[in-house]
Parts: C-alpha cells; sequence; structure tokens
C-alpha cells in the first residue's frame, strides 16, 4: 500500500520544479491526475474486452484512446506544461468527437465534454478558459444536431461495458478534479494567512528594533556634540586646523542626528494608526511656510499656494508631507529666486496635489529610485540630508491611500504629483 502511494505521489509530481507558483503547479498536478485516473480504465477497458472476446476494431480505438491521453504525462516531464493541457481538452475532444461519428450515440460519451470543459475551467484562466468552453460546446451541438448518430457505421458493435465505463470516467474525474482544486486551495489558504501573521510579526519586531536602536543613539549622539562644542570653547581658535577637524565632526554628528531622527520618523509612520480628521491644507501651507521665514528671507523665495481644499487625513503626517517637498524645492534649487507653486484640480474620485519648483530637476534614470530609503543623488557637501525625506513622503501618502509620483527634467526644475482619495468635494483652482 505504501508503495501504491509512493508511486501515486511521483507520478503527481511529474515535471514540478521548484520555480513554478501555487496556481502553476496545481495545474501539472490536475492534468498528471488524468493520467492517473484514465490510465486504469485503459487497463480495465483492454482487461475486459480480452475476457469477452477482443474486437479489432474495439482494441485500435482503445489503442488510439491510449496514444490520445497518456502523452499528457511526458509532456509535463519535460516542462511543456501548456503543451500537456491543450492536449487533454483539445485533442480528447476531437477524439471523443470522432468516436461519437464512429459509433454513434450509443457509447454515451457525452459526459466527456462535460470532462473536457471542466478540464478547461481548471487549467486555464480568463479568454483562454472561456474560449475553450465555447469551442467544446459548439462541436459537442454540431454533433448531435449534424453528426446522423443514428446511422453509425459501428452502432451495432457497441460493447455494453463502455456506456458504464465512460460514466464512471467521467464522474471520477470531475470529482477528482473539483476536490483537488477545493483542498488545494484550502490549504494554501491557511499556509497564506500562517505566513501572513509570522511576516506581519517580523515587521513588527523590524520596526520596533529601528525605532529602540535609533531613539537610543540619540543621548550618546547628543553628548558627542556637546562635547564637541567644550572642545571648541577650550582650545586656540587660532589652530586652524583643530578648527577644520572639530567643524567636520560636528557637521557629521549634526547629519548622523538628523538621519535618526528621520528613521524614527519613519518608524513612527510604519507601526502606528494615525487619526482622521478634516484637515485645512490652506492653514496647513500657512504653517509650514512660517517653519521655512528664515530660509525664504535668506534665499529670496517664493512659496506661492493657490486656494487649496479640505482633506481627511491625519494633520502631521500631512504637514511633515507639506515640509518635506517644500524643502527639497528650496533646498535643491540653484535660482536666485527660488518658487515653489502648489495647486490642486479634481479629478472623478480623487484630488491631485501639484508641488512644482524651478530647481534642478531630477534626471529620468533616476526618477523611479529616489523614493527609496537612504537614497541619495548628491554628495552630503553639495546638498545636506539624509536621504530619507522622499521614502518618508511616499510613505505618508500610501498611509493616506494615495499615490505620489513626479515629472522632471535636469534643470528644469521637479514637480510632484499627489492623489488622495476625493472623501468631499474640493474648492479647488
Amino acid at each position: 500500500m505504501e508503495e501504491l502511494k509512493q508511486l501515486y505521489r511521483y507520478i503527481e509530481q511529474t515535471g514540478i520544479t521548484p520555480d513554478l507558483n501555487f496556481s502553476q503547479k496545481l495545474r501539472v498536478e490536475l492534468s498528471n491526475l488524468v493520467m492517473i485516473c484514465t490510465t486504469p480504465m485503459l487497463i480495465l477497458t483492454f482487461a475486459s474486452e480480452f475476457f469477452q472476446g477482443a474486437d479489432p476494431v474495439e482494441v485500435m480505438t482503445n489503442f488510439l484512446w491510449a496514444m490520445v491521453i497518456l502523452p499528457p504525462l511526458v509532456f509535463n516531464y519535460f516542462h511543456k506544461y501548456k503543451l500537456s493541457r491543450f492536449w487533454i481538452v483539445v485533442v480528447g475532444t476531437l477524439f471523443t468527437s470522432f468516436l461519437m461519428l464512429l459509433y454513434g450515440r450509443g457509447l454515451q460519451l457525452e459526459p466527456l465534454f462535460l470532462v473536457y470543459m471542466v478540464c478547461g475551467f481548471y487549467f486555464f484562466n480568463g479568454k483562454t478558459s472561456f474560449c475553450l468552453s465555447i469551442g467544446i460546446f459548439l462541436i459537442y451541438f454540431c454533433l448531435i444536431t449534424f453528426g446522423n448518430l443514428e446511422n453509425a457505421p459501428l452502432i451495432n458493435d457497441i460493447n455494453s461495458s463502455s456506456n458504464f465505463m465512460a460514466l464512471v470516467y467521467s464522474a471520477l474525474i470531475i470529482g477528482l478534479l473539483t476536490y483537488k482544486v477545493l483542498s488545494e486551495n484550502r490549504d494554501f489558504h491557511k499556509l497564506s494567512v500562517a505566513q501572513k501573521a509570522k511576516l506581519e510579526l517580523k515587521n513588527e519586531e523590524l520596526e520596533r528594533f529601528a525605532y529602540v536602536a535609533a531613539h537610543d543613539l540619540k543621548t550618546p549622539l547628543r553628548n558627542l556634540y556637546s562635547y564637541l562644542g567644550l572642545i571648541e570653547l577650550k582650545y586656540d581658535k587660532s589652530n586652524e586646523q583643530i578648527n577644520r577637524y572639530i567643524q567636520s565632526s560636528k557637521k557629521s554628528a549634526e547629519q548622523l542626528h538628523n538621519l535618526i531622527g528621520d528613521i524614527l520618523s519613519y518608524s513612527h509612520l510604519e507601526s502606528n494608526s494615525f487619526p482622521k480628521e478634516s484637515v485645512d491644507l490652506n492653514t496647513l501651507i500657512d504653517e509650514v511656510k512660517e517653519n521655512f521665514s528664515n530660509e525664504i528671507i535668506q534665499k529670496s523665495a517664493t512659496i506661492k499656494a493657490k486656494r487649496l481644499p479640505q482633506v481627511i487625513g491625519d494633520r502631521v503626517q500631512l504637514k511633515l508631507l507639506f515640509q518635506n517637498l517644500i524643502e527639497n524645492g528650496l533646498k535643491y534649487n540653484e535660482n536666485r529666486s527660488p518658487e515653489v507653486n502648489i495647486e490642486s484640480h479634481s479629478r472623478p474620485n480623487e484630488i491631485v496635489l501639484t508641488f512644482k519648483d524651478n530647481g534642478i530637476g531630477i534626471e529620468e534614470k533616476y526618477q523611479e529610485q529616489i523614493f527609496k530609503m537612504f537614497t541619495r543623488l548628491h554628495s552630503s557637501d553639495l546638498y545636506t540630508g539624509s536621504g530619507m525625506g522622499l521614502a518618508i513622503c511616499k510613505k505618508i501618502v500610501e498611509n493616506l491611500e494615495g499615490t505620489i509620483e513626479l515629472k522632471s527634467k535636469k534643470d528644469q526644475g521637479t514637480m510632484f504629483l499627489i492623489a488622495l482619495p476625493r472623501i468631499r468635494k474640493s474648492n479647488s483652482s
């Protein structure tokens, strides 16, 4: 018994490789299952004909039947999966039609057409499955309507056991295929739920680790920065080399402090749920402009915002989003008068906010990667930053169930487009 189980498992797994996904693996197993069910039926049919007196026509018919049914197992072995499935459905349908033309309706092969339709449904997706089902139905319809089955040439040479075999075979195939699909889907669902829970737990642990690690780094870094300040006060400021070392160390400590702050911000966005409220973006932009007032004066910059809508979201996240995008527009800008223009317009189901600047722009080849964490296109000597700003923006927009994209060309500025779900009618310009 154990040997039979191993043989069954071996045949069922024929042609399956580790690179197949769940759906592909299931289809290979289903096509192999058809072979497993068909082989005993052929053996029983040959045995029945042998003991009842073999008719050469029936022997040839069953031999051809074996040649039709068994090749898919070979195709699967050589990884010709689609050919195997098409062979079962298409060639099987055509050969069954041939048998009905030869023997008439006395063989009662009609259930086999249902088998091929079920196989087509389980073996293929979408249009292919639909077209195969329609094709099989039309072939069957034409046979019944125009096939002259009542006067088939071998209608009187039918073995009585053949009727029973066709019915049993059809019921067995449909039942086993359906059971296999349902059981595999149930097992896959259980596995998916378990893996999802495990993945969520791992992500939660990683987020917690990032938060704790970044938070614990702040204290020694603050002490380091304070000691550098004390050294700067005590040492002779006329020594340019020592002053250069101290300033470089303080700059590095400041960069690390900003990086830790951004990591904490990102971790906070990942691991917390936020309240949703109605946020007036016009008030929000005034607050952000106030935060950048010194930089606006120093750079002779302009931040223009037309009438913006109210949106539903977390005010803290939205403010951080605006700050990061405006800061980018001012920082990566070599114009004498940097500008950041903020506008909005409505689409059928969403509100689109645009942040357009006249800065240095972003080359097309870098536009996909800039939303990744720690991505910097310029050295810290040219532009300060941690490489986390746009990653934070992307995460905020995702938390708001929106999308963010950009349009930019080198030396021609950048425009960020943020699409947010339209909760209520907006007053866009």
